[in-house]
C-alpha cells in the first residue's frame, strides 16, 4: 500500500461524505518542490492525538493497527519524500475570537533530479 493510498483511505473514512468533503491539491514552490495536500471535513484531530500520529501502534480506533500512518511516513522517507500533518488556526481579522482551524496531511515529494 502506498502512502497516498493510506492518506486517502483515512480521508474517506473520516470525511462527511458530502460533495467536496475531501480536498486534494498540489503546491509547487520556486525550487520545483511538489507537495500533495489532502484535507477532509471530518472532526479536527485533537492535539494529544496529533502528537502521536506517526508513532507505530498508536491508534484511536478499536479496529485499527496503528501502523497505517507510521508505514506511510516510512515509505515516504525511504523514497526521498516527507509526510507530515499541518495544523493551522487562522482568523479573518486580528482579535477575532472565532478562529478557523484546519489540518491536512502533506506529502512533499523529492525534487526531480535530486539525489
Amino acid at each position: 500500500m502506498t502512502a497516498v493510498v493510506v492518506i486517502l483511505t483515512n480521508a474517506v473514512r473520516f470525511a462527511s461524505g458530502m460533495q467536496g468533503s475531501i480536498r486534494l491539491f498540489t503546491v509547487s514552490d520556486l525550487l520545483h518542490q511538489l507537495e500533495l495536500h489532502v484535507q477532509d471535513d471530518g472532526a479536527d484531530i485533537k492535539s494529544e492525538v496529533r502528537a502521536h500520529l506517526f508513532e507505530p501502534f498508536y491508534t484511536t480506533s478499536s479496529r485499527g493497527t496503528g501502523l497505517g500512518l507510521y508505514m506511510a511516513r516510512e515509505l515516504c522517507l525511504n523514497n526521498g519524500a516527507l509526510l507530515d500533518y499541518e495544523y493551522r488556526v487562522t482568523s479573518a481579522e486580528p482579535g477575532v475570537v472565532n478562529a478557523a482551524a484546519n489540518g491536512r496531511f502533506v506529502i512533499t515529494f523529492a525534487r526531480p533530479g535530486a539525489g
